[in-house]
């Protein structure tokens, strides 16, 4: 998700978020691509687990 999307629906500026990003502090994982897009990992709500599953 973009940090912009990430932002609002955590009810913060895109300012905030980009300058906690910039400074390390942003309390989610992200990573910036070659292009400048800074994209959010959203972390998985606690409790749920994640199953792949695969079929013959």
């Amino acid at each position: 998700m973009k940090l912009s999307s990430w932002a609002r629906k955590q009810g913060v500026s895109y300012l905030t978020a980009w300058r906690w990003f910039k400074s390390g502090k942003l309390p989610v994982p992200a990573r910036q691509l070659p292009s400048g897009t800074i994209l959010v990992e959203e972390p998985l709500p606690e409790g749920r687990t994640v199953r792949k599953i695969r079929f013959a």
